[in-house]
């Protein structure tokens, strides 16, 4: 993964920290929570009815929305039925976010993105600065 890619990624991840996620699945959750977001609802064979009605008594917290689901023909359906039923509720939904993060993540389906790249290039940048430190105190 390209670095510009990866800081582009990393600063959609800070920008929607306090959003709700909805996710298919288990996997795509521990995903998310590995990138350090929160707020994440897996769908796991819940009915949509389901997912909405969880989504709207978690309302308080993050008022806007950003549906996750995998990026095949499945997902994109789930994702715009979702995007229909939620539409009158008071959620921002924020189709830019899912556009992005399946643009940076390079993955058709959640669970493959591997957070850890994330990760190192926070885990390298810290030790670059490090670096760069130590040369000016010499």
């Amino acid at each position: 993964m390209l670095r510009k890619q990866i800081r582009c990624l990393r600063k959609l991840i800070d920008d929607n920290r306090g959003a709700l996620f909805l996710v298919e699945g288990k996997n795509d959750s521990k995903v998310l929570a590995e990138l350090g977001l929160k707020n994440i609802i897996s769908i796991s064979g819940a009915s949509l009815n389901r997912v909405v009605e969880r989504a709207e008594r978690m309302r308080e917290k993050p008022s806007s929305i950003v549906i996750l689901t995998d990026f095949d023909k499945e997902g994109n359906e789930i994702a715009k039925r979702l995007e229909a039923m939620l539409r009158p509720s008071a959620f921002r939904i924020n189709t830019k976010a899912r556009k992005l993060f399946r643009k940076l993540m390079s993955v058709m389906n959640i669970e493959e993105f591997d957070p850890q790249i994330i990760n190192d290039e926070r885990h390298e940048k810290e030790m670059n600065t490090r670096a760069f430190s130590n040369k000016k105190k010499s």
